[in-house]
């Protein structure tokens, strides 16, 4: 399941509840969800930090670049790799498709290019 804008739904409080319905209970039954936002901050609502659920995180050029809090939080990233993950992302406007990841087959807080694939 993809949410596009993500961050509208966060805007919402009963949006709010049905989307941490969904996180926690189809999750489950081995459903992926994928949020998309232009901004990191929006996961972490007074009532719930959805960014507590999402095992996989993907950052592309974000609003809150500065906010290296904010992105170790999300990415369960250390202050030092907060920091290069900072540096990475200020890359991105020069590369293009550039993301960081948590994933762990990838070094963290490295910038690698996405390609888009077709067959």
């Amino acid at each position: 399941m993809l949410i596009d804008e993500a961050h509208i739904i966060f805007k919402d409080k009963k949006s709010q509840e049905i989307l941490e319905k969904i996180l926690r209970e189809i999750r489950s039954q081995g459903v992926s969800i994928i949020l998309l936002s232009q901004g990191i901050e929006e996961f972490n609502q007074p009532s719930f930090d959805f960014s507590t659920m999402c095992n996989t995180s993907f950052l592309l050029k974000i609003k809150d670049i500065n906010n290296i809090k904010v992105i170790n939080k999300f990415l369960g990233y250390s202050e030092k790799e907060g920091r290069k993950a900072k540096q990475s992302l200020e890359k991105i406007e020069t590369i293009t498709a550039g993301v960081i990841s948590n994933i762990k087959e990838f070094e963290k807080a490295q910038l690698f290019e996405l390609a888009q694939f077709s067959q």
